[in-house]
C-alpha cells in the first residue's frame, strides 16, 4: 500500500476486511460489480467483521508504527496508543508471520472476541487486550465511499 495509512480492522491489525478493502482500494483499475450491488455487499461484510480502531504508517496493514487511535475505540479502551507498535496478535509474531497464518488467527475474530496483544510502548514491552467491536458507521461510510470514488469512478484520491 505503498506506505500510505490504512485503517486496521478485521480482527485488530488484520483480517479479511483489511485484505479486501486494500485489494479494492490500490492497485485496481475498475471494479467489475455494479455500484449498487458492491456497496450492498461491502456494507454487509463490514458489519460483521471485527475492528480495533487503529492507523498505521505500515506498507501493509500488519505493520508500523500506530499513528491513530479512534476516540472511544476498542484500541482507545485498552490503552493503544499513537507511536505504539504492534508485535504479536494472540501470540502470533506480526513481525514474522505470512499473510496466510495471519489470516487463519483474524478469521476467527468476530465483535466481541478478545484479542491479546503485545507492543512496543515508550521503549517496554507491554501486554494488553482489546474487546474488538465491529466498524462504527462512520467508518463503514468512509471504506465504502473510498472503494467507490476509486474503483467505481476511478478518481484518485490526494495523498493515495
Amino acid at each position: 500500500m505503498r506506505g500510505r495509512q490504512v485503517v486496521i480492522f478485521v480482527a485488530i491489525v488484520v483480517g479479511l476486511v483489511a485484505s479486501i478493502v486494500a485489494s479494492l482500494v490500490t492497485g485496481v483499475e475498475g471494479c467489475a460489480t455494479p455500484t449498487d450491488e458492491c456497496v450492498r455487499a461491502m456494507v454487509a461484510r463490514l458489519r460483521t467483521q471485527a475492528w480495533l480502531g487503529i492507523e498505521t504508517d505500515g506498507t501493509n496493514a500488519f505493520t508500523g508504527t500506530i499513528t491513530a487511535v479512534v476516540p472511544g475505540s476498542p484500541a482507545d479502551t485498552a490503552g493503544l496508543a499513537v507511536g505504539d507498535v504492534l508485535m504479536t496478535l494472540d501470540g502470533l509474531d506480526l513481525g514474522q508471520a505470512s499473510p496466510d497464518e495471519l489470516a487463519r488467527v483474524t478469521a476467527r475474530l468476530r465483535p466481541g472476541s478478545e484479542v491479546a496483544l503485545t507492543l512496543a510502548h515508550a521503549g517496554r514491552r507491554v501486554a494488553l487486550s482489546a474487546r474488538l467491536t465491529a466498524p462504527p458507521g462512520d467508518e463503514v461510510a468512509r471504506l465504502v465511499g473510498e472503494h467507490v470514488i476509486t474503483t467505481h469512478a476511478r478518481v484518485a484520491l490526494p495523498g493515495r
